[in-house]
């Protein structure tokens, strides 16, 4: 009985040497034990995400831009926020840093990155830049600080606003911002040379975003999947509705009548995104959903996003985005605006072998920039 047990177990062991003696002949050495135990299928390999999607449908489709891009971290630092400044004579990128508010500039040319002020601003969370990067306005949970920047190394001015600031933008002449009472929105528009100030509208809505344009503005209610929200133009005192109401809306102006506009499909309980028209009165829907922040419009480049294909279009899904419980693994795409299609021109987790999930995107020349949510690092990517 013990010889029969043991001839069975030596013969045993036989056929597994045997067997794994045939395997490494004729599939080589596996690089990883993941190699042997995933390597498992039913009727054949498992599908991979098709390289070019050709088939033409009634739904925008998604394809696979082969052509060669640059994809760069610009800083290591955390950014609060940037300006990308072009000129006759260079390009740069200028921002503020997370914390301490210290100021500096890269220039996109040389790579050289130069301290303008080591000024200290303490924990400072969000900068917004004019567009010449002359004013800076600095934000924290408790202060906030307009900054002027001279031609020298050092500060100009700086001036505390004892208001709490939100919705903030700047022309080269004028900083607008609202603020919030017990019971409206105000808007005001500030004058950076004489400082006076004055009150471009009065809303009694007070969780709105604002978008300003000029001395105009329109706003929405910040979304949400429980409450219908409408984009309104405001004058003064007066609304008048350019879209909605729709539940989960958000917004992002592209040009003065141009919009991208993301709303909840009731009866999918998906997120999808339209660009709207408004000189037209057209919508298209596209292929990818525009999270704010991840697109951005240029009149040489068109549309170009952030977008993720993992991160579903659910209203839960998004909400978590949004307050930050779960992130977006961003592939760049350029968006046909006519037809909706997405074209995949970059997937940095291939490029780089991590993700990142981008927000304040902008395009500035040829270059489409953004912030890693992750690490607050700054980032370009070159679109020709």
């Amino acid at each position: 009985m013990n010889k029969t047990l043991f001839i069975s177990i030596l013969g045993t062991i036989t056929l597994l040497v045997l067997g794994l003696w045939f395997y490494l002949i004729f599939n080589g050495t596996p690089e990883s034990t993941s190699d042997i135990f995933t390597n498992f299928s039913l009727g054949g390999n498992s599908p991979e995400r098709p390289a070019v999607i050709t088939e033409k449908s009634n739904d925008p489709s998604t394809v696979v831009d082969t052509s060669s891009h640059t994809l760069n971290q610009l800083t290591t630092k955390s950014v609060a926020g940037y300006v990308a400044i072009n000129s006759t004579s260079s390009s740069m990128v200028r921002y503020a840093e997370r914390g301490t508010g210290y100021i500096f500039d890269i220039d996109l040319g040389t790579g050289q990155e130069e301290r303008r002020s080591g000024t200290t601003f303490t924990r400072i969370t969000q900068a917004t830049f004019s567009p010449s990067g002359n004013w800076v306005l600095l934000q924290s949970d408790t202060d906030t600080e307009l900054v002027y920047l001279t031609a020298s190394s050092t500060y100009g001015t700086a001036e505390t606003i004892t208001e709490k600031v939100e919705n903030v933008s700047f022309t080269d002449t004028a900083l607008y911002y609202t603020v919030r009472t017990s019971d409206s929105t105000v808007g005001i528009r500030r004058d950076l040379v004489s400082g006076a100030q004055t009150e471009i509208f009065s809303t009694p809505l007070t969780e709105i975003d604002v978008v300003w344009s000029g001395d105009s503005a329109y706003f929405f209610n910040r979304p949400s999947a429980l409450m219908r929200g409408s984009v309104y133009r405001l004058s003064g005192s007066t609304h008048s509705l350019l879209f909605g109401p729709e539940y989960g809306l958000f917004a992002t102006q592209l040009t003065a009548a141009t919009w991208l506009v993301s709303t909840i499909d009731t009866e999918k309980q998906t997120y999808q995104t339209i660009v709207l028209d408004e000189a037209n009165n057209s919508q298209q829907l596209i292929a990818i959903m525009g999270l704010p922040g991840k697109c951005d419009y240029s009149e040489n480049h068109g549309l170009w996003c952030l977008g993720s294909l993992d991160l579903e279009p659910r209203p839960d899904a998004v909400h978590d985005w949004f307050v930050g419980a779960a992130d977006s693994s961003d592939l760049i795409w350029s968006v046909d605006m006519e037809t909706g299609e997405a074209t995949l021109s970059e997937d940095p987790y291939e490029t780089l072998g991590y993700t990142l999930d981008g927000q304040a995107a902008t395009i500035k020349g040829t270059r489409f920039f953004f912030i890693n949510r992750t690490n607050s690092s700054l980032w370009s990517y070159d679109l020709e």
